[in-house]
This record gives structure tokens, sequence and C-alpha cells, in this order.
């Protein structure tokens, strides 16, 4: 469920206060290990998937959003 504040501006203030290099630098060296992320890869859907699940466990409403464009189609994560 989305983290129920006042206004929309103190939520991300919120998410920015509990950030810190270690933090910064854990998401950084996971998002990368997938390698190379092109659209239909299996590494961008990996990467997605570990998006997706962070996102959820910080208890928040998450959804993949299926899209197709060019010739192309993937998903992206919202929140």
């Amino acid at each position: 469920m989305r983290h129920k504040l006042d206004f929309p501006d103190e939520f991300i203030v919120d998410v920015i206060k509990q950030m810190n290099e270690t933090l910064y630098l854990k998401y950084l060296e996971n998002i990368t290990a997938f390698g190379p992320r092109v659209t239909g890869t299996n590494a961008c859907h990996e990467a997605g998937d570990y998006i997706y699940n962070e996102f959820q466990n910080m208890s928040l409403e998450v959804r993949y959003h299926y899209w197709n464009y060019g010739g192309y189609s993937d998903r992206n994560i919202e929140f």
C-alpha cells in the first residue's frame, strides 16, 4: 500500500531522507549486476523484477505497465 502522508511531496522527501551512500551503492551494484538492460532482454526483465520487488518491500503500490511500440514490447514498473 502506498505510504500515506498529507502531501505527495512529503512522501518523496521522506524517501530521500532515508537514503544514504551505502544504500545508493547497494542499489547501483544490484541493478548493474544484470548487465546491459536492453529492451526485451532477460537482463531487462530481471532488472524490472528486482525494481518491482524492491518497491513492494517498501510497501508501495506497484504494478507493471505493459506496452508495445515500433515493433518492441516490454513493461515499465510504476508506483
